[in-house]
């Protein structure tokens, strides 16, 4: 992620080696009704936030508006993983392939409620959540980490093919 100066450094931004990768037929479907999903997750994290800030609730809308976005994600990536759009393919490497494709956009919805917060007038008098700073965006990112991590848990999903687990941040 590009928004901090962290050394934090996500467990999906390491990728599969060439020789491991699913087809591309099946990479590209599974990318493309992701990012067909992504503008209804970024809508969601706006309604959320202004649901929260028409009920005073302004401290912590960031993260929870972040978390809460982050969510809808893996909901639609673990559909998608399930081939409940597309059909999945049955390849050692496709859970793994997948996981990394939907962290990635974790980070870019990261980014995105990050750029959104900074232009809008409406949160302009909540500084901390206005423009986050490198303390609060480092929080949010280990709790997106944290999050990603508990769902390949509980769906079981192997981050390689060799069913090696990325190591806890």
């Amino acid at each position: 992620m590009t928004l901090t100066k962290s050394p934090l450094m996500p467990p999906w931004s390491t990728p599969l080696p060439e020789a491991q990768l699913p087809p591309r037929d099946n990479r590209q479907a599974f990318d493309q009704a992701l990012a067909k999903a992504l503008p209804q997750i970024q809508r969601a994290y706006q309604r959320g936030l202004n649901r929260d800030l028409s009920r005073q609730q302004a401290e912590g809308v960031f993260e929870r508006q972040t978390l809460s976005a982050a969510t809808l994600l893996l909901e639609t990536g673990q559909k998608l993983l399930r081939g409940e759009s597309a059909p999945a393919p049955e390849h050692p490497s496709w859970q793994a392939w997948c996981a990394r494709q939907i962290g990635l956009q974790l980070d870019a919805l990261l980014a995105y409620t990050h750029k959104f917060n900074a232009s809008s007038c409406a949160i302009s008098n909540f500084a901390q959540e206005h423009r986050p700073d490198a303390d609060y965006l480092n929080h949010v990112l280990e709790q997106l980490i944290s999050t990603w991590q508990q769902w390949r848990q509980v769906n079981s999903i192997k981050t390689t093919s060799q069913d090696n687990e990325y190591p806890a941040s």
